[in-house]
């Protein structure tokens, strides 16, 4: 095992787990004292005997900070690009509006000659 799993991680995992350290010991055939210690030294021989007795510990192996950075930036990818694409529905929607707008001049400059005409 390259790195150590923080102590108060590991212990947290085994009671979620497990119950208690004392349940842990009875199940990998050890003593409590014995567990305690091999909590703190992490040695490859006491997490290969977690790892059979069913303990988790991939979990607490991956770097917390890696996947929180890959999926942020995944995350402000797929922003950038809804920002993209609201920015073009803005456009268009600008567009449509000055459009509308130069329409209601014509046809209201229409309506006055034709009103004006009339009278």
């Amino acid at each position: 095992m390259k790195s150590k799993i923080p102590v108060d991680d590991l212990r947290d995992l085994i009671v979620l787990q497990f119950g208690s350290q004392a349940d842990l010991a009875k199940k990998i055939g050890s003593d409590e004292p014995r567990v305690s210690r091999g909590i703190k030294n992490q040695s490859p021989k006491f997490m290969a005997k977690l790892i059979r007795a069913g303990l988790k510990v991939d979990t607490l192996l991956r770097d917390p900070k890696k996947d929180t950075n890959i999926s942020l930036q995944e995350k402000i990818k797929k922003l950038n690009e809804k920002i993209i694409v609201l920015e073009n529905m803005c456009k268009q929607k600008d567009n449509l509006i000055e459009h509308q707008n130069k329409l209601i001049d014509k046809y209201s400059g229409l309506l006055d000659k034709q009103s004006a005409a009339k009278k």
